[in-house]
């Protein structure tokens, strides 16, 4: 509830009024809004708020150093919010985007054509280290991964996220809850098309951490990062992590390669 508020209180001072209501309501309900000329339908009002802030309001995903037609993967769509930025951004951009859950990738396709977006790939399907078929734990809103232990997955396909990296890509964006490292291992030896990385690396409850291997992968690959919390705070780690969706510690990673 804190976090709620201090958001809350953030979003006023920015006089994003309609925002601020929307962080109080009912989670997991669907929603259809209208913000800064979009059409959005979200099934979840508190992670859509979260997710509008990060990408339209603090603008994580913008570049540089781009070209007139800008290769982006969007690993991790989601409902589509950062895909419609990169297209307000970048008209002409060549965006291929992963979202594998069936529900949300529902929403992905529709507000992408209610908002008219072209030249954009849509592929549902999770990404991991060969194609197989895994289950997915379908959180209802930001939160779904791969997990051999959902209760409640659904089985989707995978596929090799180096299929597509054969080519300069301007922004490869990796927040695919928890599959970061397997997929960076996967796409190593394609780095070196990729010209701005963002990574979300996710620690989960009891289970290994492997951030300092992605640091490596993106070191050895002449990345440049630099890092900051992703949302979930722990005042006294010491004395225990907080946690949300199972994860104890949420990071946004930046990477780009300097001249």
């Amino acid at each position: 509830m804190l976090y709620k508020i201090k958001t809350a209180a953030r979003l006023l001072l920015k006089k994003q009024f309609k925002l601020v209501g929307l962080l109080f309501k009912a989670r997991y309900k669907s929603l259809s809004i209208r913000i800064n000329g979009l059409r959005i339908k979200a099934p979840d009002a508190l992670s859509f708020v979260f997710m509008y802030d990060e990408i339209w309001l603090r603008r994580i995903y913008e570049i540089q150093n781009i070209n007139d037609r800008p290769y982006i993967v969007d690993a991790g769509a989601n409902i589509g919010l950062s895909v419609l930025f990169f297209k307000r951004q970048y008209p002409n951009a060549d965006i291929i985007a992963f979202e594998p859950d069936p529900t949300i990738h529902a929403y992905l396709l529709e507000n992408l054509k209610n908002n008219g977006v072209q030249n954009t790939r849509v592929i549902q399907k999770a990404l991991w280290n060969s194609e197989t078929e895994l289950s997915f734990h379908s959180e209802g809103a930001d939160g779904g991964y791969l997990s051999e232990a959902a209760s409640n997955g659904v089985a989707v396909r995978t596929e090799r996220l180096s299929v597509y990296l054969n080519r300069v890509v301007d922004l490869l964006k990796i927040d695919i809850e928890g599959a970061e490292h397997t997929v960076l291992e996967e796409i190593e030896h394609c780095l070196g098309y990729v010209k701005q990385i963002f990574v979300e690396y996710h620690s989960f409850k009891n289970q290994q951490q492997n951030l300092s291997h992605i640091l490596k992968i993106l070191h050895k690959n002449n990345f440049r990062v630099y890092i900051e919390n992703g949302g979930i705070k722990t005042q006294s780690p010491f004395l225990g992590l907080n946690s949300m969706n199972n994860m104890d510690i949420q990071l946004n990673i930046w990477g780009w390669k300097e001249v």
